[in-house]
């Protein structure tokens, strides 16, 4: 009866609302799932950040507690040196100049401004606000930074002497893809994969730090766990941390030949494989028999199933989007299409179609981003699908949606979803000769709103 009664009144204010508006001359609009969001960006929805006149990629996104968005990634300085990359914005879009004055900053890792080094993924620490980048130092270490809520190096972090905010690891040549940080005791888990020298197949590569940085050697021995499927070159790309504690993660591993499968491991605490998630600690999905890669990762808090994102060749189509569910203990799951996995297109004809990125709703809806070539040219693309695994109508066109920045290739490199369900997609787009490539980030509405115009004052009804 109450909830009744407030859905009531929300529709009578609503009703009194849209009549005052009506009343004034403004014209209103009633904005639909995938729309872009009017009030970010300047109203149109869209962020691009260009750090140094060269070309930025932006690489993953994280949304802070207080609604601030971080993007991490990669920018050319000169010759073949690259540094991690980092901005902020406020909800709105706009730089927060809280961050390093201006909204954004780079970092080289040893300071000599010779070598690659990128940020590839992105977590924010729950306690203290501090963000921790991690990716690759060098081209061949993993390495990691962590900057205070203002932007500046956190100088209680790093494996250097003294201390300077930034760290970098290595058993031989590696790359770190995601970043977790582990809620019990803010230890922080790098993925990725090595290879002991060029030539040689890679592994999976879990690295766990103490929380100032330096390798903690409770975790497997010696701070690094490393994992082989079946002989071939295997790559983790991203990571989450269970309740429980154990680690779990996910990219892809070559079955035979040329063709890859997706591929999950399950680690316990101490790094050891847990023999509980799938009798050996390893699963891998295998689409239609050809190459398959997840590049992407989440966990359903409801009942701790496992969700992947990325793509799947098909001789027909190229690659598609690819989406697979397992059950926690690594079983497919067969309630989600039928099979356990779902493959998207977007257009006919073999082309190629990625996901990079993937976001659990609060609804327990599936958002994933990458990229979709429309007219021949690389464009963001976003999928949602229902917690069955059909493509969710209701968002964009039938489920899908691809836009650009201005006519150049933009690519989706990670997307987050807010609190109030609004979903935010950060990547690359191609911005003309002189800008090469910026930041590029693009928010969507998601849920029901109307917009009035020309003041942009939202009433949001959310399911009501």
């Amino acid at each position: 009866m109450l909830m009744r009664t407030t859905r009531s009144r929300l529709l009578l204010a609503l009703a009194l609302f849209v009549g005052v508006a009506v009343g004034l001359g403004m014209v209103i609009a009633y904005a639909a799932d995938g729309d872009f969001d009017p009030f970010f960006g300047g109203g149109d929805g869209l962020v691009t950040t260009n750090f140094h006149n060269t070309s930025d990629d932006a690489r993953a996104v994280a949304i802070q507690d207080d609604g601030k968005i971080v993007v991490v990634g990669t920018t050319h300085i000169t010759g073949t040196n690259y540094n991690f990359s980092v901005a902020r914005y406020h909800p709105d879009g706009s730089p927060d100049k809280t961050f390093s004055f201006d909204g954004h900053l780079t970092t080289d890792i040893y300071g000599n401004n010779l070598y690659d080094d990128g940020a590839n993924a992105v977590a924010i620490q729950p306690v203290d606000g501090k963000i921790v980048a991690a990716g690759h130092y060098y081209g061949v270490n993993f390495a990691a930074v962590r900057y205070n809520p203002d932007g500046s190096l956190d100088t209680s972090f790093g494996n250097f002497v003294p201390q300077n905010g930034r760290g970098h690891y290595h058993l031989g040549y590696e790359v770190a893809l995601g970043v977790a940080i582990q809620p019990s005791d803010g230890k922080i888990v790098l993925v990725g994969y090595t290879y002991d020298d060029p030539g040689d197949p890679a592994d999976f590569a879990v690295l766990r730090l103490n929380t100032d940085g330096t390798l903690d050697t409770s975790f497997s021995g010696d701070g690094w766990a490393i994992t082989d499927f079946f002989g071939g070159v295997d790559e983790a790309r991203a990571v989450v941390i269970r309740h429980d504690g154990k680690i779990i993660v996910a990219g892809n591993a070559q079955v035979s030949g040329s063709n890859y499968d997706f591929a999950v491991a399950q680690y316990n605490a101490n790094g050891s494989l847990d023999t509980t998630f799938s009798n050996d600690g390893k699963a891998t999905v295998n689409f239609f028999g050809a190459d398959d890669g997840a590049y992407a990762l989440a966990i359903q808090p409801a009942d701790g199933k496992i969700v992947l994102a990325g793509a799947n060749w098909l001789d027909c189509c190229g690659y598609n989007f690819a989406v697979a569910r397992l059950h926690a203990d690594g079983r497919p799951d067969l309630t989600f299409d039928i099979d356990g996995i779902q493959t998207i297109n977007f257009v006919d004809g073999t082309a190629e179609e990625v996901a990079n990125g993937l976001a659990l709703q609060a609804d327990r809806k599936i958002v994933v981003a990458g990229y979709a070539p429309v007219g021949g040219v690389n464009d963001f693309a976003l999928v949602r699908l229902n917690e069955d695994g059909s493509l969710d109508t209701s968002f964009g066109n039938g489920g899908r949606l691809t836009h650009d920045f201005g006519g150049g290739v933009a690519i989706a490199k990670g997307v987050a979803s807010q609190l109030d369900g609004r979903i935010v997609a950060a990547g690359s787009a191609y911005m003309g000769e002189t800008n090469n490539y910026d930041f590029a980030v693009a928010r969507y509405l998601s849920g029901n709103f109307v917009t009035i115009f020309p003041h942009y004052l939202p009433l949001v009804c959310r399911r009501c």
